[in-house]
């Protein structure tokens, strides 16, 4: 997740060109390559989120992405909700079903 991925260099590495590549992607997975590795990122996020212990700027770098600014805009865009209010909403759900 860290890492820096681009369409280039999976295109690359799998020997296509850049058009090619995005129109096989989208074709199995019926979004483009950067949406998808977009949702794969936040959900990711979503997990550790989970985790109080692990700072929100944190969790933006480990999930691959430098600006937390921009992983926040992201992550709203997917999800609705900011990685804060997401983190409460789940941690809310986590201790309501831990009294029952």
């Amino acid at each position: 997740y860290q890492e820096d991925i681009s369409l280039q260099d999976v295109a690359g590495y799998l020997k296509y060109s850049d058009a090619y590549f995005c129109k096989i992607f989208k074709q199995c997975f019926n979004r483009s390559f950067l949406v998808y590795l977009s949702e794969y990122r936040v959900e990711h996020a979503k997990k550790l989120l989970e985790n109080i212990s692990i700072n929100i700027n944190d969790i933006s770098s480990k999930v691959g992405y430098r600006d937390s600014n921009y992983f926040e805009k992201v992550f709203k865009r997917i999800t609705g909700v900011t990685p804060t209010e997401y983190r409460i909403r789940t941690l809310q759900i986590l201790e309501k079903q831990e009294k029952e």
